[in-house]
């Protein structure tokens, strides 16, 4: 998969994702701006994505440009009209955004990774919508730390329930990466040869180097990006409880740079297996 490609729906993960921990929130309770505030965030991931989609040369059918035309007016929308249309509006808006970005995201990896030919394609989709979550909760989780910057009165329970979504959500996508190893177990022979080797199970003169690396990126995505971010899950809800947003918010950073390190070993992996890491 070329680099502009992977670039790209980077982009568009994290733009869906924003999307995504924004339907989960009370937003009359925390207030329009912050809708704009995340709209804004979204419309800057998906000027990078819609670059390097076209640069790229990706080729995706009609009809997903029109789901993408779809997931920009609706953020639009948003960013322009949040709290001075109706609730409900606003909620057909965001819903339609979240829909139509899904669908992009979902017909871009299938395009890219052939899930028709390599098989298991709806563990492979869950996958990469699990991976879109973690970095898109995370990532407005600490977005929302910094509002309460704004609004010290705002109760700590909107951080709070969008942190344990992440939290869950890394939990989610460590299991489906789990269910992904053992679905394509060719796949993954030789990084677990790499592991035996440096473990001195195995002989690793027989391993070769790119291999090693591969398992390498292996472990980052699964330490790092996953694990490592429940761990900080944690300690950002054990700060909420003492009413501490500042601090949970320093570790929702940690968290955001731990994410953005996995997706980028994901992408890596992803180049180097042939299915969603």
């Amino acid at each position: 998969m070329p680099l502009s490609q992977v670039s790209a729906r980077f982009f568009l993960e994290l733009a869906l994702g924003l999307l995504l921990s924004l339907s989960l929130l009370d937003r009359r309770a925390i207030g329009a701006g912050f809708t704009r505030l995340i709209a804004a965030f979204v419309l800057a991931a998906l000027i990078p994505a819609w670059l390097l989609a076209r640069t790229g040369g990706i080729d995706l059918p009609e009809h997903a440009a029109w789901l993408a035309g779809v997931m920009v007016a609706s953020t639009l929308v948003l960013l322009f009209a949040a709290g001075r249309i109706g609730h409900v509006l606003e909620w057909i808006a965001l819903g339609a955004g979240v829909a139509s970005g899904t669908g992009v995201m979902l017909i871009a990896v299938h395009r890219s990774l052939r899930l028709g030919e390599i098989g298991h394609g709806p563990l492979q989709l869950a996958s990469c919508t699990g991976s879109m979550a973690v970095l898109g909760l995370i990532t407005g989780a600490m977005i929302l730390g910094h509002w309460y910057l704004v609004t010290p009165d705002l109760p700590v329970v909107h951080l709070g329930r969008l942190t344990r979504l992440a939290t869950i959500a890394a939990y989610v996508k460590l299991t489906l990466l789990g269910a992904t190893i053992v679905a394509f177990p060719e796949r993954f022979d030789d990084a677990g040869r790499s592991l035996a080797a440096i473990v001195g199970l195995g002989d690793g003169s027989r391993t070769p180097f790119l291999t090693q690396l591969d398992f390498l990126w292996l472990v980052a995505r699964i330490a790092i990006g996953l694990i490592g971010t429940a761990v900080l899950g944690h300690m950002t809800l054990a700060t909420l409880k003492l009413k501490a947003t500042q601090p949970a918010t320093g570790i929702l950073y940690a968290a955001t740079v731990m994410v953005l390190m996995g997706e980028l070993s994901a992408f890596v992996g992803e180049r180097s297996f042939g299915v969603v890491v």
